[in-house]
């Protein structure tokens, strides 16, 4: 967006604002309602740019994030549409995680949606909110009925009953998951890497070093303005 088109706004606003004045000098109602409608259209259109000029800067960052997940979901563990990689952000008053970012082979880009909400220390996302110094590697399942998947949520991964009840069908399919806690250059906690699978014990000879690789790409990227 040209870096002019706000300032020329401002400036039109202004001189809106100023006809709207001279009404208590001059008492014309015509050049105070034309200086209230310039006033209004410009301050809504610079509260528009500005809002454009904030998703155009995160767009570039979410498809960076995407292409950094899904060159790391490919590379690590092929064209498998079995395996799905979600970075999980805390909310802006820390309260929960919840998934920002994700890629599974054979998507598209934003069709997609979660409703679950991760609190510190609960499921395996909340671990890794706890401790950020492991990766934690999980095997799951299979459960024979719905309410032993349930009773295994709420009693070893201490999840309250309404985020089970949003978790996805395809999470209730999940056999093997790891978590990494993702880092800031102060080493403050900004988000989680998730990588699950339907297939069982696939997660045991991952390369750490290449993940690690693959972890600070992503730490750089989220860490950017």
């Amino acid at each position: 967006m040209k870096r002019w088109i706000k300032p020329v706004f401002e400036i039109v606003g202004f001189v809106g604002w100023t006809f709207s004045a001279s009404y208590f000098f001059h008492q014309k109602a015509p050049l105070a309602l034309a200086g209230v409608g310039m006033y209004l259209f410009c301050n809504t259109t610079r509260a528009w740019v500005d809002w454009k000029a904030m998703a155009w800067r995160k767009s570039p960052k979410d498809s960076a994030i995407r292409e950094i997940l899904r060159f790391f979901t490919i590379e690590m563990f092929g064209e498998n549409a079995s395996f799905r990689s979600t970075v999980l952000m805390p909310d802006p008053k820390n309260h929960y995680l919840y998934s920002a970012h994700r890629y599974q082979y054979g998507s598209l880009p934003g069709k997609w949606s979660s409703k679950a909400k991760f609190p510190r220390g609960a499921a395996i996302a909340g671990f890794a909110w706890e401790d950020t110094t492991t990766l934690i590697k999980w095997d799951l399942g299979p459960f024979a009925t719905d309410g032993e998947f349930r009773e295994y949520c709420e009693k070893t991964l201490f999840m309250p009953r309404d985020l089970i009840s949003n978790l996805s069908s395809r999470t209730r399919k999940i056999r093997t998951i790891f978590f990494s806690a993702l880092v800031n250059h102060r080493d403050e906690f900004i988000g989680v890497l998730s990588v699950d699978s339907t297939q069982p014990g696939v997660f045991q000879n991952v390369p750490e070093e290449k993940l690690k690789k693959f972890i600070a790409a992503l730490e750089a990227t989220l860490e950017e303005v």
